[in-house]
């Protein structure tokens, strides 16, 4: 997928980054939790694009949440 296809399918981005020549459009989204007091948790994904295309994606709070999100994606696909 393109970026206007993803901004079709998911609605305008919550943020946009940038960085070593990749982007990322960072959504925030809400999981609904049965045992939580409030019935709901919010979380943040990604998709990364890579010349213009989605090339991977994911939920940014499976990192490490102590260190700059986008550095995260980076690390963990390092490993």
């Amino acid at each position: 997928m393109n970026k206007r296809e993803v901004i079709a399918s998911n609605g305008e981005p919550f943020r946009v980054a940038a960085m070593d020549g990749l982007e990322y459009f960072i959504y925030r989204r809400f999981d609904n939790e049965l045992f939580k007091p409030n019935g709901f948790s919010v979380y943040e994904a990604f998709i990364r694009f890579a010349n213009g295309k989605v090339n991977a994606y994911g939920r940014l709070d499976d990192f490490d949440s102590t260190r700059h999100k986008e550095l995260l994606i980076k690390t963990a696909e390092a490993e």
